[in-house]
C-alpha cells in the first residue's frame, strides 16, 4: 500500500486470471476526488471528478464510474441501497476504511479526499484501492479532535455532507453496525500490540542497520530506537538540500496503539452499539534481578507468567530519575539479557514495560 504500483501486474495478482482488463481510477495529483455528482453529459468530467483514467485510455469511457458518482448522491432514495451493491463492494470498503481509522491514516479519503484507486472489476462491482499510507501513526493530541471526528466517530459533521461516499455507507443501519463490528474485531485481535509486536519488531530490526548507515535519514537513528515502545518521541525531521525543519512530538507505535485503543473506544462508547472489548492489562508482577548485587553492566531479568512480548526496560534511581531507557527489549521463555551503559554504583528500580501494558519491576544493586 506504500510503495507497490498499482497497475495491470498489480490487479491480476491481486483479483486473479484476467481479471486485469477494467478500468482503473487514480485521484490527479492536483486536487481531491470528493465524488460529488456530475453532469453525465458534461464533457469535462475528467476534471469534475479529481481522478485520471490508468487504463483503457484510448477507449476512455468513463460511464459506468459516473453513474456510480451519481448514485452515491442519491442515498435518500428508497432503492439505493440494493443498487449500490450492483457496483460496489461495500464490505472491502468498510474494512479498509476501518484500517485507515485505526492507524489513523489522515492523507486519504475521509480527511483530504485523496490518495486511493477506483478499479471496475470485470464481475461488474468498482473495488477500492487504499494507497499511499504513509501518514500514518501521528499523534492525535496534535490535532483538534472534534474537528476530525462527529458523532459515528467517522468524519466531522462538517465534512459528513461533503464525503459522498462516507455518507452513502452510512445512511444504512446494516452497514453502519457492520462498519462497528469490524472495527471491534480488529481492536481485539489485530490491533492490540501483544499480537502484532513480533511483526513490528522484525520490520524495525530488518532496516535498522540502513538507517544508522542513512545520511540523508529525515529523522535521527535515536528517534528511530525509540519509535516501537518509546512514550513520545522528539522528532526534528531535517530535509535533504532544503536545510528545512519540522520538529514534531511523535508516538511510538506500541503506546500510540494502546491510546487509539482507549480513544475509538470512548467514541464507540458514545453510540447505540455494543462491543466488548479485551481488556488492556493492567498487571503488575516481580521481577527477578541477577546477578544481585553485580559488578558488570549486564541485567539478566526473569519473571513468572507469559509476558514475553516486546517491552521496555527502564533504570530509575532513588532520587526518581531515569538512568536508562532499553528500547525494544524482547524476551523468550521469561527471560531477557541486556546490557546497558555504564551507570554509577547505587540502588535501582529496574522496570519492564510489556506490549500488553503489564508491569514488572524490581530492585538492583550495582557495585
Amino acid at each position: 500500500m506504500l510503495v507497490e504500483n498499482v497497475d495491470k501486474t498489480f490487479l491480476k495478482d491481486k483479483y486473479g486470471g484476467s481479471a486485469n482488463n477494467g478500468n482503473l481510477y487514480k485521484t490527479a495529483q492536483t486536487g481531491q476526488a470528493y465524488l460529488h455528482a456530475i453532469n453525465i453529459g458534461d464533457t469535462l468530467h475528467k476534471k469534475k471528478t479529481g481522478l485520471e483514467l490508468k487504463t483503457n485510455e484510448t477507449i476512455n469511457d468513463w460511464s459506468r464510474l459516473v453513474n456510480f458518482i451519481n448514485l452515491l448522491n442519491n442515498s435518500d432514495k428508497p432503492y439505493f441501497r440494493d443498487s449500490l451493491l450492483k457496483y460496489f463492494d461495500v464490505n472491502s470498503y468498510l474494512t479498509l476504511l476501518a484500517i485507515e481509522k485505526l492507524v489513523y491514516s489522515w492523507d486519504s479519503y475521509w480527511a483530504n479526499g485523496n490518495n486511493y484507486y477506483m478499479y471496475e472489476h470485470p464481475d461488474g462491482t468498482i473495488r477500492w484501492i487504499s494507497w499511499d499510507m504513509n501518514e500514518t501513526f501521528p499523534n492525535i493530541n496534535g490535532f483538534d479532535i472534534s474537528r476530525l471526528t462527529g458523532s459515528s466517530y467517522l468524519l466531522p459533521t462538517d465534512r459528513y455532507d461533503s464525503r459522498p461516499l462516507i455518507k452513502a455507507v452510512f445512511s444504512t443501519e446494516e452497514w453502519k453496525n457492520r462498519y462497528y463490528d469490524i472495527v471491534c474485531g480488529f481492536l481485539n485481535k489485530q490491533f492490540r500490540a501483544e499480537y502484532i509486536d513480533t511483526t513490528i519488531l522484525r520490520w524495525h530490526q530488518l532496516i535498522e542497520q540502513a538507517v544508522y548507515d542513512d545520511t540523508n535519514k529525515l529523522y535521527s537513528y535515536e528517534s528511530f530506537s525509540a519509535s516501537l515502545t518509546g512514550e513520545e518521541i522528539n522528532a526534528d525531521f531535517t530535509f535533504p538540500r532544503t536545510g528545512f525543519r519540522l520538529k514534531r512530538n511523535l508516538p511510538g507505535i506500541i503506546p500510540f496503539i494502546h491510546d487509539r485503543r482507549e480513544w475509538i473506544r470512548k467514541q464507540i462508547s458514545l453510540l447505540d452499539h455494543t462491543c466488548e472489548f479485551a481488556e488492556r492489562s493492567n498487571n503488575k508482577y516481580p521481577l527477578y534481578i541477577f546477578p544481585n548485587p553485580a559488578f558488570q553492566n549486564t541485567l539478566n531479568l526473569s519473571w513468572d507468567g507469559t509476558a514475553d512480548g516486546l517491552a521496555r526496560v527502564q533504570l530509575i534511581n532513588l532520587e526518581g530519575k531515569l538512568v536508562a531507557d532499553l528500547f525494544n527489549q524482547r524476551g523468550t521463555n521469561n527471560k531477557l539479557q541486556t546490557e546497558i551503559e555504564y551507570v554509577p554504583a547505587g540502588v535501582y528500580w529496574v522496570i519492564k514495560i510489556d506490549s500488553d501494558g503489564s508491569m514488572g519491576s524490581g530492585k538492583w544493586v550495582k557495585f
